[in-house]
Parts: C-alpha cells; sequence; structure tokens
C-alpha cells in the first residue's frame, strides 16, 4: 500500500514538472499583480543600423577627428606607444585604429588579388609607397568600425552583430565609394582620402577609404 501511494505521488510529482518546463516565469506588476510580458527585441540588421547612422554618425566622426596622416605617420616613427595612445582607438589588447584623411599620388595599383589596392605615396613625396588604400572588391580587417568610438563590442549584444556591422559597412563602401573607381586609370594621380587603418607590425597601412576624390578629374 505505501509503495503504491508512493509510486502514485512521484508519478504526479512528475507530471506537474513536464507540464512546467516549458512555462516562463514572469515578474509580476506591483501595480495591477498582473505577469509583466516583455516584448521580444526585434533582431538585429546591419544594414539597417549602417543605413541609420552612416550619414549622422559614421561620416561626421571619421571627418571630424581624422587625424592628418602624414602628421600621423611622423608621429608613429618618433614615438609608436605615445602617438598610438594620442590619436588611436582600441579595444583590451587589440591594435591601435587611426581615423586619418591625407593626400597622396597613386604609383601603382594592384588587382591581382580580390583584397585590390593602391599603393600611395604621401607627402613629401618620394616616389615610395607610405600606405596601401583597399579597393576591394575584399576588404579587409576591421579598422573603420573598431576606430569609432559608438561601435565598440559593448554596444552589440554580440560578436555575430559586431561582425555584421563592418561587413555592412564595408558593403556600403563598395557600392558608394569604390564601385565607380577604375584602379587601371589612377597610376601617376592624386587623390583625396578619409579612411581608417590598424596599426599592425612592419606593413604599410592598409587604410579603409570612406571617401576618395580624385584631384585632376574636378
Amino acid at each position: 500500500m505505501r509503495n503504491t501511494f508512493l509510486l502514485s505521488l512521484a508519478s504526479i510529482l512528475i507530471t506537474a514538472a513536464l507540464a512546467t518546463a516549458g512555462c516562463k516565469i514572469r515578474p509580476l506588476d506591483p501595480a495591477t499583480g498582473k505577469a509583466i510580458i516583455e516584448e521580444a527585441q526585434p533582431a538585429f540588421d546591419a544594414e539597417t543600423f549602417v543605413e541609420e547612422n552612416w550619414e549622422t554618425r559614421i561620416l561626421p566622426t571619421v571627418e571630424n577627428e581624422a587625424a592628418d596622416l602624414t602628421m600621423l605617420l611622423e608621429a608613429l616613427e618618433t614615438d609608436e606607444a605615445a602617438a598610438s595612445t594620442q590619436y588611436g582607438r582600441r579595444e583590451g589588447d587589440r591594435p591601435y585604429n587611426f581615423i586619418v584623411q591625407g593626400t597622396g599620388r597613386v604609383l601603382a595599383a594592384d588587382t591581382t588579388s580580390r583584397a585590390g589596392f593602391l599603393l600611395l605615396d604621401v607627402p613629401p613625396l618620394d616616389d615610395m609607397a607610405n600606405v596601401r588604400l583597399q579597393i576591394g572588391p575584399v576588404l579587409r580587417g576591421t579598422a573603420l568600425r573598431d576606430a569609432l568610438p559608438f561601435m565598440t563590442f559593448d554596444r552589440f549584444v554580440n560578436q555575430m552583430e559586431h561582425a555584421n556591422a563592418s561587413h555592412a559597412m564595408h558593403a556600403r563602401l563598395l557600392e558608394t565609394v569604390l564601385g565607380e573607381l577604375n584602379p587601371a586609370s589612377l597610376p601617376g594621380r592624386d587623390i583625396d582620402f578619409h579612411g581608417a587603418f590598424a596599426l599592425q607590425g612592419t606593413d604599410l597601412p592598409a587604410i579603409t577609404p570612406v571617401r576618395i576624390v580624385i584631384r585632376d578629374s574636378e
């Protein structure tokens, strides 16, 4: 008899547990005593995020916070640590990222891979390449995202959203800045540019351009 009772009690408890397993405990509104039903957060749309922030935040930040590239390169050569702290931005121990603007002469266009770039000689001109300007169609790195103060990792829900924001900005650049560019026509010409790059080892800085103006075409 006792064993039958215990088996019945166990069956009831298991059934109750299974019935409530999918239930969500919600807090009660102290005023009404009713459960507070939280609204589901919409999925992050990186393209929409970039569209909404491009003209109002991204471009103004690049234009207003850009350091002169020639000056920055000289400062990095003199004291990399001090210049990085003064002009750069980074999270944790990742490389420093810089927003820059400058003028350069295109020495060559390298499109042998999909990660194409222009080799630029910046003042004082000496026919030696100082930086690379990424022209795609593959844009490497996340320098533009990481140089913007309002796009730090803690502003996003997770790593996927953070990565997608960078991808969406690159897609926008390829469509609006780089899509009409004819790399073969640029060697020997002077250009103005705004962009961002990450300081990584001894490689020439690879600038992700946000704005390019071909001087002698105006």
